[in-house]
């Protein structure tokens, strides 16, 4: 064994518990001021390296695990000198970031540099001229630059600085590059990023529903941690924006439904899918208000939409007060009966497709249609994602066109007047003209269709038209028109119901047992002659639900058993049609929930006022036959009023009346008020906005019609007694 050893040479004795490092070992070396001697060489600093001797208890080690083919000359041994180079990894340079690209390239540009300076000077002296520039800053600011890219530093001031070990690092590494780039080798190496000790604590924090912010989650972090190892608001902040994924940042935050949206999905192809094939339906509430068909109340309508998934087509929709099994039926019936029986039925969850009147065996609406119907993941909205974009093709965009549009975008000052103006009408006038009535709503809707299936769509291919002379989406009703025909040609035509099977077809039918020749459904009893052989056995019943006098009564197997007719209603003496009963029923759920809110209210109040309540509630039986004898005396004036005809009311000008009185005024006072303002407009007067839309919006009312019709057989009955009058003075 040598005296003098090399670094290299230390290091390739694997003395246990020895750095594995040149810098480390030299380190260590002059820190227990090992002995040493200068010899020439071609690694170290001016072709001068140092050799140490070592001490005497690691000599000890070094012969006992049988160092072999060590020289006794300072150069190095055979085993290092024959040692073959380190390959480098295959690198895909398509996987490096941006920066690291950039940093590549600009190391590349001075390991050329420094060659086309090896030629003139030499290797070693070449490295050393252009570390000596770099440091002196006599480089020139093109090559500057090149040098801060390649450090890849932050900061403009000193990292235009490169070492001599730096670039003789380089040049080794483009050496032994092979076929690999040069660019992905010299790139610096990804760094590989560590989680604190604090990190899954703050992201614990982070991650609640409630949405903390981060100073919240800062003063928490504290308390959490005891004061230790806590982070600053800055290095929280850069922890959360570049260690931790967008969607993963927002876990916790958002609930597995929600975090849906922002992660990756599946998209379907549907161009192999032909017309027909696939239905997809939806309900949506519609985002204005209306006047309810009944009451002329403000309510939003209940819209089912049903969407050919190949072409995009809306096929059909129905709209109800609210969403239930009925209104999809009626959907059902439209979409089938005008474009044909889908081969497939997809749709979400909701009570109105999971029932057994859509779903029952033998006599379901799909089993009678012989459609399959699928339902979709519970909370996976994105699966239906067609007809839920649909929503806000169709029927949002019709609800932009109304001045009663309540969407989340309208504006809050805008919709409250809307919400106040229209409340304010319906309790002065009875309706309101901002309220769209219920057949202009069913004709908007049908307009909405028709402009939807005739609008480009952009989920189709885009054609040249020739009337505008550019290229554009084909619209639904295109794609279906055109492979409807490719179907004819491929001899597979649409399946059409025959007219004689559309009435029966879409009634729905429950099982029932008859007992004794009546058929007991919805509180109604339906009778026939002909099922008195039937006593005891299951039956397929059809209804009518807008006709409840008869039902249709079938086996098991479809047959047609008889058609019974109503026989007794326990609750009515005619039959109750299903809608009107479901109407009744509705009423009588909101008077419920009245009575509910008004005896919360009571309970609210002190004892004392409530039992006052309870205590007037009990009049005496005096004051009872008093107001009974008053209310009897007012009817008998009033009838002959009615028979006699009154005369004629007075009129005045009420323009100055408060607000508050007009509220109260009563449906003379408020025929007598119009009168004088349409005696004032007669003659040539200018009303403010209040009197103009009083006089135009009560003309409009059932009041004003029975007012002036009174008014008009009086002053025609006047008319005759003066003609009367004036031929008994002749």
């Amino acid at each position: 064994m040598k005296k003098y050893l090399t670094l290299q040479e230390i290091l390739a004795l694997n003395i246990p518990d020895f750095p594995n490092s040149r810098q480390a070992l030299d380190y260590k070396a002059k820190k227990e001021d090992w002995e040493y001697i200068e010899v020439k060489g071609n690694v170290g600093k001016g072709g001068v390296s140092k050799a140490y001797r070592l001490p005497t208890e690691y000599i000890e080690v070094a012969k006992s695990i049988q160092i072999k083919h060590m020289a006794d000359s300072v150069e190095l041994p055979a085993t290092i000198e024959n040692k073959p180079v380190a390959t480098v990894e295959a690198l895909n340079p398509t996987l490096l970031a941006d920066w690291q690209r950039d940093c590549g390239t600009a190391r590349l540009a001075i390991v050329r540099h420094v060659l086309d300076l090896a030629d003139l000077l030499g290797k070693t002296k070449a490295v050393e001229k252009f570390a000596t520039d770099s440091k002196n800053g006599q480089l020139t600011a093109t090559l500057a630059d090149t040098v801060r890219r390649a450090n890849a530093k932050a900061g403009k001031d000193g990292n235009a600085k490169v070492s001599r070990a730096t670039l003789f690092n380089w040049l080794k590494l483009a050496e032994n590059a092979g076929d690999n780039s040069l660019v992905a080798v010299l790139a610096p190496k990804h760094r590989d990023v560590t989680m604190p000790v604090w990190g899954a604590t703050l992201l614990k924090l982070w991650g609640q529903p409630t949405k903390p912010s981060l100073s919240m989650v800062m003063r928490e972090l504290v308390n959490v941690m005891g004061g230790e190892n806590v982070p600053t608001y800055a290095q929280a902040s850069y922890f959360l924006r570049t260690h931790v994924g967008n969607v993963e940042l927002e876990r916790g935050r958002m609930g597995a439904r929600e975090l849906k949206n922002i992660q990756p999905f599946i998209r379907r192809d549907t161009s192999e899918l032909f017309p027909t094939d696939v239905y997809t339906a939806d309900g949506h509430t519609f985002d204005a208000e209306v006047a309810h068909p009944i009451s002329g109340r403000p309510f939003r309508p209940e819209i089912t939409a049903i969407i050919d998934v190949a072409s995009r087509k809306l096929v059909g929709f129905s709209i109800d007060l609210a969403e239930s099994g009925l209104a999809v039926l009626d959907a059902i019936r439209t979409a089938v009966c005008t474009n044909g029986v889908m081969a497939l039925f997809y749709v979400d969850n909701g009570s109105g497709y999971k029932n057994a009147m859509m779903s029952r065996d033998g006599s379901g609406l799909m089993d009678r249609l012989g459609s399959t119907l699928t339902h979709s993941l519970p909370y996976n909205s994105q699966a239906k994602g067609i007809v839920e974009r649909s929503h806000q093709s169709i029927w949002i965009q019709a609800a932009k066109r109304l001045p009663t549009y309540i969407g989340v975008d309208m504006d809050k000052e805008a919709k409250q007047k809307v919400f106040k103006k229209t409340r304010k009408d319906i309790a002065t006038f009875g309706e309101s003209k901002l309220l769209l009535a219920w057949d202009d709503f069913m004709t908007l809707c049908h307009d909405e269709m028709q402009r939807y299936n005739n609008r480009p769509h952009n989920a189709h291919p885009r054609r040249h038209n020739k009337l505008t002379g550019r290229k554009e989406h084909l619209t639904p009703q295109q794609v279906w028109d055109e492979k409807l025909t490719m179907m004819v040609n491929l001899g597979k035509p649409l399946v059409q119901v025959h007219e004689a099977d559309m009435v029966d077809l879409f009634r729905p039918y429950i099982e029932r047992k008859v007992l004794r020749g009546e058929i007991k459904m919805f509180s109604h009893v339906y009778f026939s002659r002909d099922l008195e052989q039937y006593h005891g056995e299951t039956v397929h019943v059809g209804y009518d639900i807008h006709d409840a006098s008869q039902v249709w009564v079938r086996d098991v197997s479809g047959r047609l058993l008889a058609v019974a007719k109503f026989e007794a209603n326990t609750r009515a003496y005619f039959a109750q049609p299903v809608i009107e009963q479901a109407h009744e029923k509705r009423a009588l759920g909101q008077l419920k929930r009245n009575d509910v809110k008004r005896n919360e209210i009571l309970e609210t109040m002190s004892p004392s006022r409530v039992l006052e309540h309870i205590d007037t509630m009990r009049l005496p039986q005096e004051q009872i036959d008093k107001a009974f004898a008053t209310l009897n005396k007012t009817i008998e004036a009033e009838a002959v009023e009615v028979i006699s005809m009154p005369k004629p009311m007075m009129t005045s000008a009420v323009n100055d009346v408060p607000d508050m009185k007009i509220m109260n005024e009563t449906d003379d006072e408020r025929f007598e008020r119009w009168l004088a303002l349409d005696k004032r407009k007669t003659a040539g007067e200018t009303l403010d906005s209040n009197d103009f839309d009083f006089h135009e919006l009560f003309a409009l009312s059932k009041t004003w019609r029975i007012k002036m019709a009174q008014h008009e057989a009086h002053l025609e009955q006047l008319e005759r007694e003066e003609e009367i009058a004036k031929r008994l003075s002749k």
